[in-house]
C-alpha cells in the first residue's frame, strides 16, 4: 500500500508542480514505513521498536494535525535539510583523554570543557534565555524556572541533546559499545538567582530519574547526567553546581540516599530529595567535605554517573544583583534500562524498557533512526503518560 501510494504521489507531484522537497519527503516517508510493515524492518533495526506494538506506541505518542504539520515541517525546506534532519551519521564524537575517563572512573564526575561551542553554543543560549523569559517563576524558593523535556519542542535544545558531542561524551563514560544504543530519558532547564536556594546533596528521585535503580557492583551501565552551563559560573559568587567526588561509589552511598528517596528507595513516606541537611547533619556534613567547585564558561559540562551526590550552590553575597544563572541538564541511559512503575507511579506489574518505546525517549547513539526524528520534530511527543 505505502510503495503504490509513493508512486502515486510522485507522479501527482511532477504533475501538480508540488516543491521537489515536499515530494522526497513524503515520499521518503512512506518508504520507511513500508520498511516498518516488511520483515526488513523488523530485522534490520532501523526502526524503533516502539512503532511495531500499535497498543504500547498509541499510549505513548498523539497524533494531531499530521498533514498541516508535515507541510509546515518540510515546505520549501530543500532537499539538504531533509537529509539532515532524519538521516543524521551520528552525533559529533568528542573523545574524552585517558585522563578525563579516570578522574570519571574515580570521581564519579568530569568537567568537560567546551562541550559547546560556536553557532551551537549561541542557539541554545538563546533558547534558554526565551524559556525563562517566557516561564512562569517556580513557585517555591528553590529556582527561578525549572522545566523538562525542552528537547521535545525546542529545536535548539533538540540538537543539543540529540546532535552535540552530548551523547558521545555520554556513551564514553557509561562505557558502551556501539553495539549497546543510548537513548536521551530526561532534561531540565534549571534557572536560579540570588536569593534561590535550590536543592540540597542528593541523587536524582525518579521524577527526575524514572528508570528503576541499578543495584551497587551490579554488572549493568549506569546512566549519566550532562550539566552544561548556559552562563558563566563563578566559586566566587556561586550559583554552579558542587559535586561530592566519589560518592557514587562509596560504601555508604545506599545509606545515605535512603534518608531522602522515601519508600521508592527502601525508606518510608514520599521522597524529600532536597532535605539532607534538615534530615541528617552528619551525611550533609560528610558530603561538604567531598565537594567540588568549578569556574565554568558558557558550553563548559560536567558529567555525572547518576549516583554522583550533587547540590545547587548557593549564590554568595558577592553575588547581589548578578544575573540569572542557566544550566541544561540532560540525563541518557541505555536501551535495556527500565522505566519506573513502582510506588507513585503506578503498578509495577508490567516492566518497560527505554528502548521499546520507540520516539518517546528516542536512540541518539551511536546514530538516531530516522522514524523517531521524524515523530518528535513533527510535535507528535507530548506529555508524560507513564
Amino acid at each position: 500500500f505505502f510503495a503504490w501510494g509513493a508512486g502515486v504521489w510522485s507522479q501527482t507531484a511532477m504533475v501538480t508542480m508540488i516543491p521537489t522537497s515536499v515530494s522526497r519527503a513524503v515520499l521518503m516517508a512512506m518508504v520507511l514505513l513500508a520498511m516498518e510493515s516488511s520483515a526488513f524492518g523488523f530485522q534490520s533495526g532501523l526502526l524503533p521498536s516502539g512503532f511495531r506494538n500499535a497498543r504500547r506506541y498509541e499510549s505513548v505518542v498523539k497524533m494531531s494535525g499530521v498533514g498541516e504539520r508535515i507541510a509546515s515541517f518540510f515546505w520549501g525546506a530543500g532537499e539538504e535539510r531533509t537529509r539532515a534532519s532524519l538521516f543524521r551519521a551520528g552525533p559529533p564524537a568528542r573523545t574524552l583523554t585517558p585522563d578525563e575517563v579516570a578522574t570519571y572512573d574515580r570521581d564519579g564526575v568530569v568537567l568537560v570543557r567546551g562541550l559547546l561551542r560556536g553557532a551551537e553554543l549561541e542557539h541554545a543560549i538563546a533558547a534558554a534565555e526565551a524559556v525563562v523569559q517566557e516561564t512562569t517563576r517556580a513557585g517555591s524558593d528553590l529556582y527561578r524556572v525549572v522545566t523538562f523535556q525542552g528537547w521535545r519542542t525546542n529545536r535548539a535544545l533538540r540538537r543539543v541533546a540529540m546532535d552535540s558531542a552530548s551523547p558521545s561524551i555520554a556513551a564514553q563514560v557509561m562505557g558502551l559499545s556501539r553495539t549497546q544504543p543510548l537513548h536521551v530519558m530526561k532534561d531540565a532547564m534549571l534557572a536560579m538567582d540570588p536569593g534561590n536556594i535550590g536543592c540540597g546533596w542528593h541523587v536524582d528521585d525518579k521524577f527526575f530519574w524514572p528508570v528503576e535503580d541499578v543495584p551497587p557492583g551490579a554488572d549493568a551501565p549506569v546512566g549519566c547526567n550532562v550539566w552544561i552551563a548556559l552562563t558563566p559560573v563563578s566559586t566566587h559568587t556561586g550559583g554552579g553546581l558542587a559535586v561530592a567526588a566519589g560518592s557514587s561509589s562509596a560504601s555508604w552511598r545506599e545509606e545515605c540516599r535512603s534518608v531522602i528517596t522515601g519508600e521508592e528507595g527502601g525508606g518510608e513516606g514520599r521522597p524529600r530529595t532536597c532535605r539532607m541537611a534538615e534530615l541528617s547533619p552528619a551525611f550533609d556534613a560528610r558530603f561538604e567535605n567531598l565537594k567540588l567547585l568549578h569556574d565554568m564558561a558558557p558550553g563548559d559540562a560536567l558529567v555525572h554517573t547518576r549516583y554522583c551526590f550533587h547540590r545547587s550552590e548557593l549564590f554568595t553575597p558577592a553575588a547581589a544583583g548578578a544575573p540569572t544563572r542557566v544550566a541544561y541538564s540532560i540525563r541518557y541511559e541505555t536501551a535495556e534500562a527500565k522505566l519506573f512503575r513502582g510506588g507513585a507511579s503506578g503498578s509495577n506489574a508490567e516492566t518497560i524498557s527505554l528502548g521499546s518505546v520507540g520516539a518517546y525517549y528516542p536512540q541518539v547513539w551511536p546514530r538516531s533512526r530516522p522514524l523517531e526524528r521524524l515523530a518528535v520534530s513533527l510535535g507528535l511527543i507530548k506529555a508524560d503518560d507513564f
